[in-house]
C-alpha cells in the first residue's frame, strides 16, 4: 500500500470533524485511515503551530549542533581555496570531527549527510568555468590603454580598415552539448562522439574594425601537414604542441596578415592589437611586422574580456556554428570506423570545413559590435571622445615599448 501526505490544514479539519462525528466517519469524509485521525488527535498541539501547507511534524532539535557548526565552518574554507568536496568527504570528516568532541553515539549514514547539507543549505553543484579575474585597478588601466590607442590612431593616421585584433582559441575533434532532449525520467543520457573530445588543435583569427576578416589559421597538433584537400580560404600549419609559438607567428603575420586583401599596394600604416601571450612578443616577430607598417598594442594582463574585440563578441558564436557543423557531420556525414567497430573522428580537411563555414558565417555587424564595446572604435571614428575617460592623464606612458620606431606596446 502507497503512504499518502496530508496537508496541515486538512488535518486540523478532520480532527474537528472527528470530535463531532468520530474517528471513523471523519476517515470515510476525509479519505484516510482511522489511524490516522487518531495520532492526528494525539499531536493536535504541535500540529496547530506548524504552517498549513506542511505535510511532516518534523520539529525535533539538532541533535549535535555543535558538530554541524564545525563541519559547515571546515566546508565554507574548504571551498574558498575552491577545493572538491564530495558528500563522502563529509561524512569522513564529520566522524573525525565526532572523535574529537567525544561524541561516541554519532553515526554519519547517507542519511544523515545529505539532512545535514539540507539544513546548512548546501547543494552538490556542477562545476563551472572560472573566468578571467580582473585586476582591482581595471578600469584605469582599460582607459589608459584606450587613449594610447586612440592617441596611436590620430598620429599614424589609422582607419578602422587598418585597425585589427588577432586572438588564438583552442577546438577539439569532437564538440558534444552536455545537455539534450530526452524524456523524463531516463536514467541513463548518454551522448554519442568518437572519442576525441580532447584532441585539440588551435584556431588563429583577426579582423578589422571595419569587419574586414582575415584568413583563419589552424594549427594541428602533429609533425607533418596532412596531405588532404583543404579550403583555400583557410592556412593550415603543424607542430608537435598544436599551440601558437615564433614559427606559426611568422607565418600568420606573412600568410595571413600581410596578405590581406588590398594590402600589397598599401602604404598606410596599421595598428594590430593582440594579448600578451610571448610569442607574440618576440622581438623577430617586430621585425616582421615593422617591415609592413604595422604597429602593434598589446592588452594588458587580466583584460582581454575587455578590450578585445574576438573575445567579446566573435569567438562565442564562432564556437556556436563550429559546434553546429560537428554535430551535422555526425548524423549525416560520411563516417568511418575502426576493425572494432569505433567510429574515427572527422578528417583534418572535414574540420578545416567547419572552421571555413563558421568564419564566413560571423557577420561584419559582430566583428564591428566587439570593437565598439571593448572601446576602440568610439575612440577612433570620433577623434577626440567627450567621455569622461579622455580627461584622465596616461600617467603610464613608461609602460609603452618605444625600442623601435614602428613598434608600439602597451
Amino acid at each position: 500500500m502507497n503512504r499518502k501526505s496530508y496537508p496541515n490544514a486538512l488535518k486540523i479539519k478532520a480532527i474537528e470533524y472527528a470530535k463531532t462525528y468520530g474517528n471513523r466517519a471523519a476517515g470515510k469524509h476525509f479519505l484516510c485511515d482511522e489511524k490516522s485521525i487518531r495520532e492526528w488527535k494525539i499531536n493536535e498541539t504541535v500540529l496547530r503551530t506548524l504552517k498549513a501547507t506542511q505535510r511532516s511534524q518534523r520539529t525535533g532539535k539538532i541533535k549535535w549542533p555543535a558538530l554541524e557548526q564545525a563541519l559547515k565552518q571546515w566546508v565554507v574554507e574548504e571551498r574558498k581555496s575552491s577545493r572538491a568536496i564530495s558528500t563522502i568527504l563529509i561524512r569522513r570528516q564529520a566522524e573525525i570531527i565526532a572523535t574529537e568532541m567525544g561524541i561516541s553515539d554519532f553515526t554519519c549514514g547517507v542519511n544523515w549527510t545529505f539532512k545535514f547539507m539540507k539544513r546548512n543549505n548546501l547543494v552538490v553543484r556542477t562545476r563551472t568555468t572560472v573566468g578571467q579575474k580582473l585586476p582591482e585597478n581595471w578600469k584605469d588601466i582599460k582607459i589608459n590603454f584606450l587613449n594610447f590607442v586612440k592617441q596611436e590612431c590620430i598620429l599614424n593616421n589609422v582607419n578602422t580598415d587598418e585597425l585589427f585584433n588577432m586572438d588564438e582559441m583552442s577546438l577539439s575533434f569532437d564538440i558534444p552539448n552536455t545537455r539534450t532532449v530526452a524524456s523524463r525520467g531516463e536514467k541513463t543520457i548518454a551522448i554519442s562522439t568518437t572519442g576525441h573530445e580532447k584532441t585539440n588543435f588551435t584556431v588563429v583569427l583577426g579582423c578589422a574594425a571595419n569587419g574586414r576578416k582575415l584568413k583563419p589559421l589552424i594549427i594541428f597538433k602533429r609533425a607533418t601537414i596532412p596531405r588532404e584537400d583543404f579550403p583555400r580560404s583557410i592556412i593550415v600549419t603543424c607542430n608537435k604542441k598544436g599551440w601558437m609559438n615564433e614559427d606559426v607567428m611568422k607565418l600568420w603575420v606573412t600568410k595571413c596578415f600581410k596578405a590581406r586583401q588590398g594590402n600589397f599596394f598599401n602604404n598606410t600604416k596599421s595598428l594590430l592589437i593582440f594579448d600578451s601571450m610571448a610569442a607574440h612578443k618576440l622581438d623577430s616577430i617586430k621585425t616582421e611586422l615593422n617591415a609592413c607598417n604595422a604597429h602593434i598594442a598589446v592588452i594588458p594582463g587580466g583584460l582581454t574580456s575587455k578590450l578585445q574585440p574576438l573575445d567579446i563578441s566573435v569567438n562565442h558564436s564562432f564556437k556556436t556554428i563550429v559546434r553546429t557543423e560537428w554535430d551535422m557531420w555526425m548524423r549525416d556525414g560520411l563516417h568511418s570506423f575502426t576493425p572494432g567497430g569505433k567510429q574515427r573522428k572527422a578528417s583534418f580537411a572535414e574540420v578545416c570545413k567547419w572552421i571555413d563555414i563558421a568564419w564566413k558565417s560571423i557577420t561584419v555587424d559582430t566583428i564591428i559590435h566587439g570593437f565598439q564595446k571593448a572601446g576602440l572604435i568610439e575612440h577612433i571614428t570620433n577623434g577626440v571622445s567627450n567621455s569622461e575617460e579622455d580627461e584622465i592623464i596616461n600617467e603610464e606612458s613608461h609602460l609603452f615599448d618605444t625600442s623601435s620606431e614602428n613598434d608600439t606596446n602597451f
